[in-house]
């Protein structure tokens, strides 16, 4: 869905001693759940979840408010695995998270999340960003930042729930805002300042 106006993104920014707080927290309640007992949360397997990967990801950006680029198979060999990690019920993907470090290695990035929209509200997201908070605090980043569309609001509050506080607002092109979304072009993200 793309459109020829502006579109704002919320930039938040955790840091890392409430990143901490919150990997221990979630990490308890995902261990707890009964609901999150058949996620497995695991490294992306480009020749195990290439084909699976594409089609979750154009159909949860399909159902969310945010500009997208769908994504092809062909492009998925530009993403590296490491930092790239799914989630699968009984086999099936249905969630995804990219973290990746910048600046250096002090700036953690949530680069794109997202969950089918059958198992949204099931604590998938929540596993995820455990893991990828894992991955992120074991590379020693500083921060961790990421970009959420504004008339996003689901998102935006997910993000908040993990201890994200409201750090900018960026105006961006229809397309550039789409790109940000995209899985290959999220890793060029910017977030050093």
């Amino acid at each position: 869905m793309l459109t020829e106006k502006p579109l704002a993104y919320r930039r938040m920014v955790l840091s890392v001693e409430e990143g901490v707080r919150f990997l221990e927290e979630k990490r308890r309640e995902v261990e707890e759940s009964l609901l999150l007992k058949s996620v497995k949360v695991r490294g992306f397997n480009r020749e195990r979840d290439e084909e699976a990967f594409v089609e979750l990801f154009n159909r949860v950006f399909q159902a969310s408010p945010d500009p997208y680029l769908p994504l092809e198979k062909g492009e998925v060999e530009k993403i590296p695995e490491e930092g790239f990690f799914v989630a699968e019920v009984d086999g099936r993907l249905v969630g995804f998270i990219i973290a990746f470090a910048t600046g250096g290695g002090r700036v953690g990035v949530i680069g794109v999340i997202g969950v089918d929209p059958d198992y949204r509200r099931m604590g998938v997201a929540t596993a995820l960003a455990v893991k990828a908070a894992e991955y992120l605090i074991e590379r020693g980043v500083e921060k961790v930042v990421t970009e959420v569309y504004v008339d996003n609001i689901s998102s935006y509050n997910l993000i908040k729930s993990f201890g994200f506080k409201d750090a900018a607002i960026t105006v961006y092109g229809a397309r550039e805002a789409a790109c940000r979304r995209h899985p290959v072009e999220a890793r060029r993200m910017s977030f050093e300042e």
